[in-house]
């Protein structure tokens, strides 16, 4: 029995540029699975960064494109995130309650319209943003969450980006 002859890895740039070319059809992909422009745009990121770390894994067979492998790699980080979120639902509603001290009615008001707001935000987002308030940094926010500290920074920015418009439509 003949083993075959291991092929050699793309070289760095013939594999940049084909990366390049993938990523609209993984946005698609991601699109699709997540149902979330902003999920797929993490995913994505997600699925780009895990190609770079693992460039010399990718051994090309011929006539296979590098968007098939792509593919898997954006469809298992979407299961295995799937699978992580409901393992750890977001305690969102029971981080918004343990504060320890009796609130006066304004107070009270006050907290009521911040969670109203925090829920209505995607899990992820609202999640990122009570590390934020916490004043955890980036890098423990991506340590805590298991993301990239880019896409931690890209939530905080979109989820500060959905709070404006939610206060715009509130004083309409």
């Amino acid at each position: 029995m003949t083993v075959p002859a291991e092929r050699p890895p793309l070289p760095p740039d013939a594999f940049r540029a084909e990366l390049a070319a993938a990523i609209p059809h993984i946005r698609r992909l991601a699109k699709h699975l997540t149902r979330n422009w902003d999920d797929a745009l993490d995913l994505t990121q997600a699925t780009m960064l895990r190609a770079l770390e693992s460039r010399r894994q990718y051994r090309p067979r011929p006539g296979t494109p590098l968007v098939k492998w792509l593919s898997v790699i954006c469809f298992r980080l979407f299961c295995s995130g799937h699978r992580r979120a409901r393992e750890h639902p977001t305690a969102l509603v029971y981080a918004l309650y343990d504060h320890g001290i009796a609130a006066d009615q304004e107070s009270t008001v006050y907290l009521g319209e911040v969670r109203a707001r925090l829920t209505a935000l995607p899990s992820e987002y609202a999640r990122t943003v009570l590390f934020a308030a916490r004043g955890d940094r980036y890098s423990e926010i991506a340590a805590a969450t298991g993301v990239p500290e880019g896409t931690v920074r890209s939530r905080l920015c979109r989820a500060r980006q959905a709070l404006a418009t939610f206060d715009k439509e509130q004083q309409r």
